[in-house]
């Protein structure tokens, strides 16, 4: 990638400042707090199914090591 690293911390700084921007303007807040909100529902979502897939593994595991022994 060109530019690599410095390329992309640039374009974080500019999406970190549109969102500040965004902040300020009354009819951006709406979309921004909308935004917020899924974005803490993905990654909600994803550690609560990360959760799950552990366990999920951990009884395969031990499923896995007592069929080796027996």
């Amino acid at each position: 990638m060109w530019l690599f690293p410095y390329l992309t911390y640039v374009t974080i700084l500019g999406i970190v400042t549109i969102l500040i921007a965004m902040a300020f303007i009354d009819h951006m807040r709406s979309q921004l707090a909308l935004t917020l909100l899924i974005v803490l529902i993905v990654i909600g979502s994803y550690y609560l199914f990360h959760k799950n897939n552990e366990r999920k593994v951990g009884i395969e595991e031990v499923k896995d090591s007592e069929s080796i022994h027996t």
